[in-house]
């Protein structure tokens, strides 16, 4: 049991790895004929894949998050709020294309977002999959453990009023 577990982490860790050095949010910005290899079910080897049918995959399920997000937008009547657009963080913000498919389906700009504001920020937390974590740091007091201070009032101060009327 335990052997499983650790052969099926270790083609998810596969499956990161290639989505991070081949993906990419729109098929059409990968060469048809480049193959990636990837790790086949236990015992059946490795195999190769072609990496447009990964970013084929990849888009297909990218169009389906940002189309959820363009529709909750919708809903919440906040849309004129965006004149600027949307700026995507997290790991997936660091994916080719992204910027292009995001300004496509959620019919807006987009950019990716970088974490800013903080001096000597460590090699590698540095990209757009840090961001909200240093854009929610910058919102903490020097002293988060203050008289007076609470998680509440952390809340209220990092997180605009809108969104937290919007999930309450």
């Amino acid at each position: 049991r335990a052997q499983r577990r650790i052969a099926r982490m270790k083609r998810v860790l596969d499956a990161e790895g290639i989505k991070k050095r081949h993906g990419s949010a729109m098929a059409s910005l990968v060469d048809e004929d480049f193959a990636v290899e990837v790790a086949g079910l236990p015992g059946r080897g490795i195999r190769q894949v072609r990496a447009r049918h990964v970013a084929e995959v990849m888009e297909a399920r990218l169009e389906e998050i940002l189309d959820e997000v363009r529709q909750s937008i919708v809903r919440s009547s906040y849309g004129e709020m965006l004149t600027a657009g949307l700026v995507l963080t997290g790991g997936t913000a660091l994916t080719r294309g992204i910027t292009d498919l995001a300004t496509r389906v959620l019919q807006m700009p987009a950019r990716v977002g970088e974490p800013s504001g903080l001096e000597g920020l460590a090699d590698g937390i540095d990209d757009a999959s840090y961001a909200t974590a240093v854009g929610l740091a910058l919102g903490l007091p020097e002293n988060p453990w203050q008289p007076g201070w609470s998680a509440a009032t952390m809340v209220k101060r990092v997180i605009p009023e809108w969104v937290r009327r919007r999930w309450s």
